[in-house]
This record gives structure tokens, sequence and C-alpha cells, in this order.
């Protein structure tokens, strides 16, 4: 599938893709690259904040007609957040995709201002890898790990994979499953569109995997709904 078109004055770099999206004015609480002891409970950005959307190609906005129809986009213009986005289309915690390298090996090139929050979306093209349920919640474990200690003191947001036609669902299922007891483990919070019923499904584009316009439109609008009642919640 062809990536979405990008509008000017977006940074973008390849392996991983990389995009820069302001969508406000303003800069990280956390510029010097350090930060308090994570949080007890969730305290959202406010406007003109950082936040840096991390995942495979949902974040890079394939399936979308243009950068600003992409979830991260809508999501990060629905708070007033700038919005720094890094993605590797097919990729993940354990799949390497066209990119050549996992999550892990993506972070260690990271280029980014210190956000305020992280969210950390995929597994997806785990899924299609189907490791075993371990072998997930490890590699989504170092991830958080390798976050936690590039960003100290960030919250971190993991955002888990739909249920999509393309896919078994038993293997998504299993996916989401070790993703939510990584995203336990390791003080972060998460955000399951399988346990939460949403309707990704009916708004893909032909390939049946990339949501359309449609559905980066629906991704943001429960991802938003989500954040807002995970706000001065603690993580499970």
């Amino acid at each position: 599938m062809s990536p979405p078109r990008h509008r000017p004055g977006v940074r973008r770099r390849v392996l991983p893709v990389l995009l820069a999206v302001g969508l406000a004015a303003g800069c990280s609480s956390a510029a010097d690259g350090t930060g308090p002891a994570a949080p007890a409970a969730l305290a959202l950005p406010g406007t003109g904040e950082r936040v840096l959307f991390f995942g495979d190609s949902y974040t890079a906005g394939y399936g979308a007609t243009s950068d600003d129809e992409a979830f991260p986009a809508r999501t990060a213009a629905a708070f007033g957040w700038v919005a720094d986005v890094t993605a590797g289309p097919g990729t993940g915690f354990v799949a390497e995709g066209g990119v050549g390298r996992d999550y892990l090996e993506q972070l260690a090139d990271l280029d980014v201002e210190p956000p305020a929050l992280v969210v950390l979306q995929g597994g997806l093209n785990d899924a299609f890898a189907d490791p075993d349920a371990a072998t997930e919640r490890d590699a989504a474990t170092e991830v958080l790990a390798a976050l936690a200690d590039r960003f100290p003191g960030t919250p971190v947001v993991l955002f888990g994979p739909p249920l999509v036609p393309s896919l078994p669902d038993d293997s998504v299922r299993r996916v989401d499953r070790a993703l939510d007891r990584a995203a336990a483990g390791a003080g972060a919070w998460y955000v399951s569109p399988v346990q939460d019923g949403w309707d990704v499904a009916s708004r893909l584009t032909d390939d049946d995997l990339h949501p359309g316009d449609e559905g980066h439109a629906h991704l943001a609008r429960e991802l938003v709904a989500a954040l807002r009642a995970l706000d001065g919640r603690s993580p499970r």
C-alpha cells in the first residue's frame, strides 16, 4: 500500500519513517531529558506539550490520505499537543518489517525532543509472526524498559492491536494479552482495542489491514476517549 501524502514542512526520514507534526506551539515539560519518578497516576500533558507516537504503519498513517488524517495527528489535535511521530512499517516488538529492525533496535536511533508522554502502538505485525505469549511479553517489556531509561519519569501508554480480517483473531488476542501483561509489569498504561471492542475492521482499506481516513478517525476518537478515561488513574 502506498504511504500517505505528506504536507510541506513535515520532516520525514526512512528507516524508520520519522515524521514531526507540529500541531501546537510549545515545548516539553521535560526538556532536559530528565524527570521525576514515574507518576502514581497518569497526568495527561497540557496544550503545547510534546507527545511521542511510536509504532508501525498505523502510526505512520498508512491508509490515510494525509498526515492530518492519521490517528496521531487527530489525537494530538484533540488535546492541543505537538506530535512527534516515529514509525517503522511492518515492525513491532518482535517483527522487523521492511526496516529490518524491531522496536528496541529503532529506539537506539530515536532523535526527538524529550516528550511529556509516549504513546507506544503496535502488535499487529507481531501477530503475523505469531510468537508465543512469553516471547511477546518479554520483547514488549524490553522496549518499555528502554523508554524508561531514555525518558525517565515520562508516562507510557501502550496501545495494542485491533482485530482485523487479514489476521486470525486468536493470534491478535494472544498478542493483546501479552502486551497487557507487559504494561502491567512495567508500570505503563494499556489501551486495548480488542478488549474494549473497537470496530476497526469495518473501516479498513481494501487490504483488510490498514484503516482508511474513517478508520484513522475512529482510532483517534477511541484513543482520545481512552486517554481521558485513564487520566488520573494509576497503571494496573
